[in-house]
């Protein structure tokens, strides 16, 4: 038997009945203690399956490695609110229960604890660490895909791959506390008092979409979570007396759920009341790391909201040796110009000045600039080290041909005289490294007060590694994931050998490995935006990192965490939801506003000395108005007590 406590990473493809799903685990707020997952389990009670068992503070998964299906969920006392058994026969007795059970009938059966219908699938553990296990499972026939990731609270099941012309659903077949009775009961997010078992439900679940089941007999319910809201239909029934049986996506023995990515979360809350297990599901499911210990909120004072270079758009800052903060801008005239004119597709600013009286100027393309630009592209990464300036670059119209693709590679450029003029590496980083747009960990003035002598990037990971701009346009990639490499300053240009990839946790301490070694070192199952922003925050010796969730250009839904190295472990410092949006209130300023907020990063100039002060920097997709633009905007940080 090989157990592992979860800060041991291990990979290994095994046999397994699934396609690629996506399942995310988000942290339980009351569940403290490692994971632990035996990649060798025998399930004796179903069949004796050769199972992936992992353990959880408040509950224990048994997942199917044949059937990539969970064959067991067992609380906290033991019991299994699934009670699958393969015996042929046994219908809603046994061989019919479990969870997803997504695909039936839909060019094979998967993702289901085996059974005689199941067909088989090959799982891959893809990541372990104290508060996770990342499992993937793709089907024999390589169409359907899903991933499952275990937290120390819950389980989010994502959908990632599914053949065209094909629909699925997400069940929960089981039985409440252990054995099925009718006076169990179930409530959803719109139905406050418990129904029996026996009455059904036929409609859609509005947002937030959950629904949860209880036994009589115990004070905590087993709930299922869809993150996505649709118009779909939802169905509860029991059957026979024996199970329950839910779907997400479904009516009768229709299907609906067609499309992917989508993600289905399922755990236990240790209570009964309908308040706190809404309060419960919305805390878990909003943000994917539960809340900073540092940094319990902050205070944005919108009266400071100042905006210039009307219609260009980015601007992630860099703090260089002469004192001034550098940007590149897109698609407009920078400053002085407008989204037509002065227009280029890639320009390079310099910001002067303090946070309160700030000035830009056009160094490079734009409106009256100091030099011609060069090249077009886009970038949302730069850093100043030993006074030469690096910026990860993404084309717009890629070299390799095709229309105008942010995603196809990543170049390197370098700037000695402050971006008069600059070089592109020989080498460049493309979307099948399983890497799209990236940015720099940027510390202080010229990187004074880096950690050690290597610069950090990191860089999302794409939904898919055949993805392109004109395919899936700017938007945010489920589930979200984020990589860091760190190479040597002095190695910066030299190629992409000289980088290393983290790898995973060993001892408590980094490991860093090749390419295709590298391991997420941030996760959110509700997606990363296209594009990030990282930087230190030297009076609070916390590591910040911004990027979208959700959806991209609409609500603003935007998150920010912090962590005390660059790999973690993350937490989140704020995390804006439809409920809550960026922007939502603006007292004392009167500049026109919409919700298309896309990129928000700190100025690593204009922080104050115990870090509590600061300035963001955002921008958004106005089309030449509104946030499409360079924005500052003041703040403060309040600060958790410490013993």
């Amino acid at each position: 038997m090989n157990l592992y406590r979860i800060s041991n990473p291990l990979s290994g493809w095994t046999v397994c009945a699934a396609t690629l799903c996506l399942l995310a685990l988000t942290p339980l707020a009351r569940a403290d203690g490692p994971l632990t997952l035996d990649e060798h389990a025998i399930d004796e009670t179903s069949g004796n399956l050769e199972c992936f068992k992992i353990s959880t503070p408040i509950a224990t998964y048994w997942l199917d490695k044949v059937g990539a299906g969970f064959s067991r969920m067992e609380d906290q006392d033991g019991n299994d609110w699934i009670g699958f058994h393969p015996e042929p026969g046994s219908g809603a007795a046994g061989e019919w229960r479990g969870f997803p059970n997504a695909v039936y009938k839909e060019a094979g059966n998967y993702f289901h604890a085996t059974n005689a219908a199941t067909d088989r699938s090959i799982t891959k553990v893809r990541h372990v660490s104290n508060d996770r296990v990342t499992i993937t499972a793709e089907s024999g026939n390589g169409l359907w895909g899903c991933q499952y990731d275990f937290f120390p609270t819950h389980c989010t099941f994502t959908m990632t791959r599914m053949p065209p012309d094909r629909k699925y659903w997400v069940l929960y077949e089981g039985i409440p506390g252990g054995q099925y009775d009718d006076d169990d009961w179930w409530i959803t997010s719109a139905i406050q008092n418990p129904q029996p078992l026996t009455k059904r439900y036929e409609g859609h679940i509005p947002s937030p979409t959950w629904i949860a089941f209880g036994d009589k007999r115990l004070n905590r319910v087993l709930y299922v979570y869809h993150h996505e809201d649709d118009e779909h239909p939802d169905y509860f029934y029991q059957m026979q007396q024996k199970m329950t049986v839910f779907g997400f996506g479904r009516r009768g023995l229709d299907k609906f759920l067609e499309s992917v990515p989508q993600q289905f979360s399922i755990g236990f809350i240790e209570s009964t009341r309908h308040e706190t297990i809404s309060q419960e599901i919305r805390e878990h499911h909003e943000a994917p790391y539960p809340p900073s210990p540092v940094i319990i909120d902050f205070s944005l004072d919108w009266s400071t909201h100042r905006r210039g270079a009307p219609g260009s758009d980015n601007f992630q800052l860099t703090w260089a040796d002469d004192d001034n903060q550098y940007g590149w801008w897109g698609d407009g005239g920078g400053f002085g110009g407008t989204n037509s004119d002065g227009r280029v597709g890639l320009g390079f600013a310099r910001i002067e000045g303090d946070a309160s009286d700030w000035k830009g100027y056009n160094v490079w393309g734009g409106k009256d600039p100091e030099n011609p630009a060069q090249f077009d592209g886009k970038s949302w990464g730069t850093i100043s080290v030993d006074g030469a300036l690096y910026s990860w670059i993404v084309p717009d119209v890629p070299d390799t041909g095709g229309p105008r693709d942010h995603y196809r590679y990543i170049e390197l450029a370098r700037s000695t005289d402050h971006g008069a003029s600059w070089t592109k590496a020989d080498w460049r980083w493309q979307v099948e490294d399983d890497l799209i747009v990236s940015t720099f960990l940027n510390f202080g003035k010229d990187n004074d007060g880096a950690r050690d002598e290597y610069v950090y990037s990191y860089f999302i990971r794409p939904q898919s590694t055949d993805i392109t701009q004109l395919s899936f346009g700017l938007n945010v990639h489920k589930p979200g994931a984020v990589f860091l490499a760190r190479v040597h300053k002095d190695r910066l240009f030299a190629g992409r050998d000289h980088y290393a990839w983290f790898a995973g946790m060993h001892d408590g301490e980094p490991k860093w490995g090749d390419l295709n070694e590298k391991q997420p070192v941030f996760e959110d199952a509700n997606g990363t935006g296209w594009c990030l922003s990282a930087s230190y925050n030297p009076g609070l010796s916390r590591y910040l990192l911004a990027t979208e969730h959700t959806h991209s250009h609409v609500d603003n839904l935007l998150g920010i965490f912090d962590a005390p190295e660059p790999w973690g472990p993350w937490t989140t410092v704020k995390y804006w939801t439809r409920d809550d949006r960026f922007g939502e209130i603006r007292k004392g300023s009167d500049l026109d506003w919409n919700f298309n907020v896309f990129f928000l990063a700190f100025a690593p100039k204009w922080l104050s000395d115990d870090g509590r002060t600061f300035t963001l920097t955002f921008t958004g997709g106005g089309r030449g108005k509104d946030n499409d633009s360079f924005n500052t905007l003041r703040g403060r940080f309040e600060l958790r007590q410490r013993d």
